[in-house]
């Protein structure tokens, strides 16, 4: 299997998640800019989470391949076409999308966040049929 560069961008850099603990002699840390983002392309694929990625910066990347593979595409909002087709999440899908992250009850342990989500998800329900009950009667 190989990747064949088509046409890039202003930056297209191959990162990994740098060199943390070596300024003391002169080793800037580098890495990902978007170092969760790329943990999350790593693992979205089966990679190890210290394995290279294409991080894309400004927009502007094109590749082939001459057999399937596994892409993740992370980070901020970006078009995206697999065989010249718009691929991916477009904004209705976004508007659409809605990630619980648990109304702050002071949750601590792993039991306390899950009902945190919980009953965020009801709490969303409960606003979405109201807001169609309202809707229905005006």
């Amino acid at each position: 299997m190989s990747l064949q560069v088509v046409a890039v961008g202003p930056s297209v850099l191959v990162q990994d998640r740098g060199r943390p603990g070596w300024a003391h002699l002169g080793v800037p840390r580098s890495g990902a800019l978007d170092g969760p983002a790329a943990a999350l392309a790593n693992r979205l694929v089966g990679n190890a989470p210290d394995d290279a990625c294409l991080e894309v910066l400004l927009g502007g990347l094109a590749l082939t391949s001459d057999e399937g593979v596994w892409v993740a595409v992370t980070g901020a909002r970006c078009s995206l076409e697999v065989d010249g087709r718009p691929a991916g999440f477009g904004e209705a899908d976004l508007a659409r999308l809605h990630a619980p992250i648990g109304i702050n009850i002071g949750a601590i342990t792993p039991a306390e966040i899950a009902i945190s989500i919980l009953a965020e998800i009801v709490a969303t329900i409960r606003k979405d049929r109201k807001r169609e009950r309202d809707g229905a009667t005006s």
